[in-house]
């Protein structure tokens, strides 16, 4: 199963839907996220078993984390991407540190590249833009999700929910 770790946006998911919506009237060939899958992933795992699962869940058991804010600070392009900024603060870049450290003790093999939070909004999109944005989330839980199409369509399901104090 292909899966992802990663962080729900709850509290302005309808105003991030909003927004792609605007997109979609600039560009409407794009591929866009879809408002049920809008996130932040901290780690991309990929193919993992059943035993992989519990291996998560006891990671998961041990995280004591307190919620906390992330600030999105810009729309941008990245590649054929249109992408929220996510700032990098203190308490984001420490959980997935956090994670990224406990996930290759139990053996999972990472992507060896620079953390770089940010909220894809849309795929294959011939839009050039560079705006500034200021939205703020409160970090509630880490997921750990299911990656799999359901009748053709990109879904994203939670299988493993750790909730902050």
């Amino acid at each position: 199963m292909r899966t992802f770790i990663g962080i729900q946006l709850s509290d302005c998911t309808t105003q991030i839907n909003n927004l792609i919506n605007g997109l979609k009237q600039q560009d409407p060939f794009a591929n866009y996220t879809r408002e049920a899958n809008i996130h932040i992933t901290l780690e991309f795992l990929g193919e993992i078993s059943d035993k992989d699962i519990a291996k998560i869940e006891r990671i998961f058991s041990k995280l004591e984390y307190s919620k906390f804010n992330v600030m999105i600070s810009k729309l941008s392009k990245l590649r054929d991407m249109i992408i929220l900024n996510v700032e990098e603060t203190k308490s984001l870049m420490n959980l997935q540190s956090l994670l990224n450290k406990e996930l290759k003790k139990e053996g999972f093999v990472l992507q060896e590249r620079k953390y770089f939070p940010h909220i894809t909004l849309a795929r294959k999109s011939k839009i050039v833009i560079e705006k500034e944005f200021n939205m703020k989330s409160e970090i509630k839980e880490v997921v750990l999700f299911l990656s799999s199409r359901i009748d053709n369509v990109l879904t994203y399901t939670p299988i493993i929910t750790k909730q902050f104090l």
